[in-house]
């Protein structure tokens, strides 16, 4: 063992060597001499009062081989067991110097053997007392985490669990773990997360919370998923909602430094870019924010946090609540619980790590107060516009579950609904194609959600697609609709006076087609891509027909003006290629008895559902029936021949459907150059807009209402039926989606 490296002063003369007095202790300890007795308190009292050597005490783990470290195991074992009872000195200062020893020991020693966990034992506490220290040393921690006021000796507490829980990259596999999983530590952490005085620990508090949560979850019963799913106390949620709205504003202050949000263009209906194209040949700019590297995932882990709390109906109660709280009364009012008022009165240390920046720029202020919701929204805007890799794909698609589960609330699709809470939400803008331009009128926080969705839709198109994330992204889209159409339904004596909905909602309704038609598109174009995830597709296609439908049925009770629904039969006709071609695929895919996948073509052929494409649970998106599709190829079989008779006066109909979304604006029907086609005009857009106008009236649509919604249903029926997780992937799919994502968070957190 080399020593000089740590020497205060090197031997002169007849004078000897100086060292730190610890680094003089440990040499005794390690270079087998007597180890001191477990009742020799003054000596383990002194090393635990001393400063620990980082630096010294690793260095004798890693630089020793494993027949060495084996023979060192009896003194490491001695220092390690020691320090555990030192956990419960008077003094914080031990407290803190034991915990901070024992997180060195663990770590090297985790090194030497990883995912070996009977040799770790072994060597820290011996295998015959391994169940007892660890059981002691787990007890000892949440004691001063509970009792203990110094954050002196809770930080490095908080930093020990922290190790042992995270040692292994793959969490599942971290038998450590089930030493928390039978001894409860959910009581500490929820007290750091609460006390202003440990503010400072909230987010990796939380953090570590949110990893025992996700503990083989999909394998035995978790006592600590059940127990923050049943958490009711309103401090506690609030206080975790405070977490996430901080870490949500960080994360955003950093994509903001990066790159500037761009104002566009006014737009007119028809304004969105061919975006297909210039996703998959374009090279980003160098000022583009790649979050991995430059950012750093570890600003990302809170979203797994997120998704375990909303999973907590109570909590996005709560998210609902102070928002609506804060556009009532204000950001300091009463009515906010004192653990959030707490914690936002101190923002700027919430986090060790965390400077809050702010932004130069010409956007109108957010909300005058705090509001997670709101910081939430805005955040999920700039992740989905710079979600450039497998790891940032994962973050992104939790992000889109956690969405589901927001708007499968009754409480919180009431809130975001009403008009009268209102409220301008910063979304990024720093991509083509970009959202419609900012308004500093305020909307219901229902718009902003479904900007997110187009977001998504239009800047993740890859083909490498993450086509369950689409199918999500979708799924978010559908809630929303469902909840919008239900409530228009409700009559206006069974609403409660203090809120407003109107059913018709001023939105662009054209950018959320072009954006789902786009992915049409791009699915059909790279088939090829795409053989191996048939099941996938159908899910996706399931959605796509089922918003579509929504549209088409109960389009007139919401639109905000007549030419809407022409406007989106315009759409569905010049994407009737594609629309065919996907439809007739999926259709294949549920005749097929072989699992051999099949390329995409445009012949259509209707079966019934195959009984491995069947879910069983109750709750599960079931796959269309070609009968679902029936409108969508009526409106194509009707006007199509109207549509085929012009173009064959005017020089074929191939124009038409080789128009970009861009070169759609000239149909837009409030333009002034708008008017009535002659019979020599050319086959543009508006021309079909007039056809389709003036064939309206003849054209039969299927009753979809009972199949849609059907009757008796109300804006509260999602909530009977919670998002599971498992409602659009079998379980072993979501296995390792979730398997994939703890490793990538474990990472990440080991990186920061």
């Amino acid at each position: 063992m080399v020593t000089d490296d740590w020497l205060l002063r090197p031997g002169v003369g007849d004078q000897p060597p100086l060292r730190e007095k610890v680094v003089s202790m440990y040499e005794e300890l390690f270079q087998g001499r007597e180890i001191p007795a477990e009742d020799d308190d003054e000596y383990w009292q002194e090393i635990f009062l001393l400063k620990v050597n980082t630096s010294f005490l690793s260095s004798v783990i890693s630089s020793a081989s494993e027949p060495e470290l084996l023979h060192l195991a009896s003194s490491i074992s001695a220092l390690f067991t020691r320090a555990i009872d030192t956990l419960h000195d008077r003094l914080p200062l031990r407290q803190g110097h034991a915990a901070q020893t024992m997180t060195i020991l663990f770590e090297a020693v985790y090194k030497k053997f990883p995912n070996r966990s009977f040799d770790v034992l072994n060597v820290l506490t011996g295998m015959d007392n391994a169940d007892t220290a660890f059981k002691t040393l787990i007890a000892n921690m949440a004691f001063i985490l509970l009792k203990e006021d110094s954050v002196e000796a809770r930080r490095p507490v908080l930093a020990l669990a922290k190790a042992i829980v995270t040692a292994s990259d793959n969490l599942n596999q971290n038998s450590f773990n089930e030493y928390f999983m039978m001894n409860d530590f959910f009581d500490a952490l929820i007290r750091t997360i609460t006390d202003p005085l440990t503010r400072t620990l909230a987010f990796d508090a939380s953090i570590l919370l949110a990893f025992l949560c996700s503990y083989n979850k999909y394998e035995s019963s978790n006592p600590y998923e059940s127990r923050l799913r049943d958490v009711d106390d309103r401090e506690v949620l609030q206080a975790l909602e405070a977490v996430c709205s901080l870490a949500c504003k960080d994360s955003r202050s950093k994509y903001m430094a990066l790159a500037p949000d761009v104002q566009p263009p006014s737009a007119g209906l028809f304004g969105a870019i061919g975006y297909v194209g210039d996703v998959l040949f374009r090279k980003d700019s160098p000022s583009s924010p790649q979050l991995a590297g430059t950012l750093g995932c570890r600003q990302l882990v809170f979203v797994l946090l997120f998704y375990e709390c909303v999973r907590n109906h109570r909590f996005v109660d709560t998210l609902a609540m102070t928002f609506a709280s804060v556009m009532k009364f204000g950001a300091h009012s009463s009515h906010l619980a004192a653990g959030a008022g707490r914690l936002n009165r101190s923002q700027s240390d919430i986090f060790s790590w965390t400077r809050r920046s702010s932004s130069a720029g010409s956007y109108p202020q957010l909300l005058q107060g705090d509001s997670a919701l709101v910081d939430i929204l805005s955040f999920t805007s700039y992740l989905f516009q710079n979600s450039r890799d497998g790891r940032t794909m994962l973050y992104t698609r939790l992000c889109l579950m956690s969405l589901i589960r927001l708007v499968e609330n009754p409480v919180l699709c009431r809130i975001v609904c009403d008009i009268n809470m209102a409220v301008v939400i910063r979304l990024c803008r720093q991509r083509v194609p970009h959202l419609p331009p900012a308004s500093d009128t305020a909307r219901p926080v229902s718009l902003a959600i479904l900007d997110v969705a187009i977001t998504f839709l239009n800047h993740n198109l890859t083909k490498n697609l993450d086509v369950t994330a689409y199918t999500h992204c979708i799924t978010v889209i559908h809630r929303l609709l469902t909840f919008i159409i239900s409530s228009a339904r409700v009559s206006q004596i069974d609403r409660p006076k203090s809120s407003k909905l109107t059913g018709v909602v001023a939105y662009h309704w054209a950018q959320v087609w072009h954006a789902i038609l786009n992915v049409v598109r791009f699915v059909v174009q790279f088939r090829e891509a795409f053989m191996m995830k048939d099941d996938l597709v159908a899910e996706l296609w399931s959605q796509i027909v089922s918003v579509f439908n929504l549209f088409i049925t109960y389009g007139d009770n919401f639109l905000p003006d007549s030419d809407g629904l022409d406007v989106l039969y315009y759409e569905i006709i010049r994407n009737a290629q594609e629309l065919t071609a996907l439809d007739g695929s999926v259709q294949r895919r549920r005749s097929s008895t072989n699992l051999s996948p099949t390329p995409f073509s445009p012949t259509s052929t209707r079966f019934q559902t195959p009984p491995y494409l069947q879910r069983t649970s109750s709750h599960t998106s079931q796959h269309r029936t070609s009968s679902d599709y029936a409108n969508i190829a009526t409106i194509i079989s009707h006007f199509m021949p109207k549509i085929e008779e012009r173009a064959s006066n005017s020089g074929g109909i191939s124009a038409f459907f080789g128009a970009s979304s861009s070169d759609t604006d000239v149909a837009d029907p409030s333009s002034p150059t708008t008017t009535t086609p002659t019979a020599s005009a050319a086959l543009t857009p508006k021309v079909v807009i007039s056809i389709i106008r003036r064939q309206h009236d003849t054209l039969e649509l299927k009753d979809m209402r009972d199949t849609l919604l059907p009757a008796g249903a109300n804006v509260a029926a999602t909530a009977e039926n919670p998002w599971t997780g498992t409602a659009l992937l079998p379980l072993h799919a979501e296995q390792s989606f979730f398997r994939a994502m703890l490793r990538a968070v474990s990472a990440d957190v080991k990186e920061g």
